[in-house]
């Protein structure tokens, strides 16, 4: 809880949910001064980028899913990190 209100905008959650925001969505609502922003006026060097903390949930997708529905519900929204999911353009070569 402590490190994720440090610079809450700078935090996320990889979730695979169907309404989960895209990176480039989630770029999108970051402020203009944020070094990851993907329209930012002008390149940044990666060590004056602000610290981005993803908290990746690793278990099968049952026990994944338990510990998100647990952060959901006992982190405050204000500081609750958006959920991002990969939606890769191209279909894996292991499917």
């Amino acid at each position: 809880r402590k490190e994720l209100e440090i610079d809450p905008q700078h935090n996320l959650i990889l979730w695979p949910a169907d309404d989960a925001l895209t990176i480039d969505s989630w770029q999108d609502v970051l402020p203009d001064s944020s070094g990851w922003k993907s329209s930012s006026p002008s390149p940044v060097e990666p060590s004056s980028k602000p610290l981005l903390r993803v908290v990746v949930l690793d278990g099968v997708y049952q026990h994944a899913r338990h510990m998100f529905k647990y952060l959901k519900s006992h982190l405050d929204p204000e500081i609750f990190p958006p959920f991002v999911a990969l939606k890769p353009e191209d279909i894996s070569v292991y499917h």
